[in-house]
């Protein structure tokens, strides 16, 4: 079993979601709202040994034109620090449209805003991490 921990990184949250490619199971934790960087490091690290993860996966927004901005560099500098940290592999992962299908599920479920608004983020890892998966499977 090889779990993969996957991070929606935004400006003010961090979403998580955790999953494991040959049982082709993936589940939204929750949102870990950023304070600092050293706090936001050490409690994503702490969610990587809690789920015994053997690989990050970290999403990466980029403009249709395939170009990163300062949400993909903000996403970078995290994912090589926890890299870095936890010693582990890390895979950077387009997450173009996964906001929106997090929404869509969400609201599909009948999530009222206020809860929407909470987890949004880790239903967009976890969306971001299907599309990993979905990847690994193509030929």
């Amino acid at each position: 079993m090889s779990v993969h921990l996957a991070l929606d990184v935004g400006s003010e949250t961090i979403g998580l979601a955790v999953g494991d490619p040959q049982q082709d199971q993936v589940r939204a934790l929750y949102t870990l709202t950023r304070i600092s960087r050293k706090r936001d490091l050490a409690a994503v690290a702490e969610e990587y040994r809690r789920q015994r993860a053997e690989v990050l996966v970290v999403g990466l927004a980029r403009y249709k034109s395939g170009d990163e901005g300062e949400s993909a560099s903000r996403a970078r500098r995290i994912g090589d620090l926890l890299a870095a940290m936890l010693e582990c592999p890390i895979i950077y992962q387009d997450e173009l449209h996964s906001t929106t299908e997090a929404r869509s599920r969400l609201a599909a479920q009948g999530v009222s805003p206020r809860m929407l608004t909470e987890r949004l983020d880790a239903e967009a890892a976890r969306v971001i991490l299907e599309m990993y998966f979905k990847r690994l499977h193509e030929p």
